[in-house]
């Protein structure tokens, strides 16, 4: 839609869920687009990204939840069954759990931090397509108020 729409001049998305692949397709989209002067970074929905992959991520893994619950039995002296619900973190998306062993903290933190990076990357590329935006848009028509345009 935004590499061929020449009518839309701003575009108030944030707070959509929008995770870093439709972020990095709507930037995407923008290469092609030379009339949009308006799309938010969304830092929000970053931050909700990330608090979201978070979740998922620190949660104990399946097995370690087996093997704490192997060998408590109850009062009566047969086993007991602890069976952890997934709840629901974010709209629609269940908790995944990763084995410690797999994925530990600090390959968590790295991941998040590489999400961090590549959203900055893409905010960089969002301003410099916004920033060509507003330059054609001032050069067809000149004393428009664009040239103090904000652009996040």
């Amino acid at each position: 839609m935004l590499t061929k729409n020449t009518a839309l001049r701003e575009i108030h998305c944030e707070m959509n869920e929008i995770h870093l692949q439709g972020f990095s397709a709507m930037v995407n989209a923008m290469e092609q687009n030379k009339t949009l002067l308006y799309l938010p970074r969304m830092d929000r929905d970053k931050a909700e990204h990330v608090k979201c992959l978070k979740d998922k991520l620190f949660q104990p893994s399946k097995s370690a939840v087996k093997s704490a619950a192997k060998g408590h039995k109850g009062k009566d002296g047969k086993k007991e069954h602890h069976h952890k619900k997934l709840r629901r973190t974010c709209k629609g998306e269940k908790k995944v759990a990763f084995a410690d062993d797999v994925l530990g903290a600090t390959g968590v933190e790295q991941n998040l931090m590489l999400l961090e990076e590549k959203w900055e990357s893409e905010a960089q590329r969002l301003l410099k397509f916004l920033t060509r935006n507003a330059q054609l848009h001032n050069d067809r028509c000149p004393g428009s108020s664009f040239s103090d345009l904000i652009l996040f």
